[in-house]
């Protein structure tokens, strides 16, 4: 089991690698009878996957001296915008034991299915296969995340089918409050290289058998 080192930077920029605390997802909106129905899903931390040199560029735009171009005495300066960022992924982070006990999810799905439907999330045994595979990150699907310092975070799952994207301009005023510390970057890399693996996967046809199978095993 590997642990993680981290680095605190109390100031400055988004980065690759940051954890950041109470993270809303605005799951949808929709107006019914001149009412807005909106529905979202609080996560208590996120891991920012945006890589970081995507980051950087983005925050040099907001640099006054960086690619503003002055045109004219009698115009206001350009500023070229082609590499700026509309959002930022990030991935939520699942407290260990609460991932394998199975109470990390099924409250975020309720709503989508009838109420006739008991929604639930599959638990998966610590001590057996399953459960081994994910701590020691043999299970391409999740990612196993502890630090060094467990008082900064606790450990935590990293579901790499749950993903999605905040605005830019949200994140970063969500940072000056709660932005808790950024995973150091050769663990980073890693994250990140496991999750773009993840979804490059190549997708198969199973068949009933087999997929009865699996819905008894651990998620894949």
């Amino acid at each position: 089991m590997e642990q993680y080192k981290h680095t605190l930077y109390k100031t400055g920029r988004i980065r690759q690698g940051d954890i950041i605390r109470n993270v809303r997802f605005h799951e949808s909106f929709h107006y019914e009878d001149g009412l807005l129905d909106l529905s979202f899903i609080d996560f208590p931390h996120v891991l920012v996957l945006t890589q970081d040199c995507d980051l950087e560029q983005e925050f040099s735009l907001k640099n006054p001296e960086a690619n503003c171009v002055p045109s004219s005495p009698d115009r206001n300066h350009e500023i070229f915008v082609d590499k700026a960022l509309i959002s930022v992924l990030v991935a939520p982070l699942y407290n260990y034991d609460q991932f394998f006990d199975g109470d990390h999810m099924a409250d975020c799905f309720k709503h989508i299915y009838p109420s006739s439907y008991q929604v639930k999330t599959r638990p998966i045994p610590r001590d057996k296969t399953p459960g081994k595979d994910i701590r020691q990150n043999v299970n391409p699907r999740f990612h196993f995340l502890s630090l060094y310092d467990q008082s900064i975070i606790r450990d935590s799952i990293i579901d790499f089918k749950h993903y999605f994207s905040v605005s830019l301009r949200e994140l970063k005023v969500l940072r000056k409050t709660n932005y808790i510390c950024t995973i150091s970057q050769l663990y980073r890399e890693k994250v990140s290289h496991r999750f773009v693996s993840y979804l490059s996967r190549i997708g198969l046809p199973v068949s009933k058998e087999q997929n009865a199978q699996v819905s008894q095993s651990s998620p894949i």
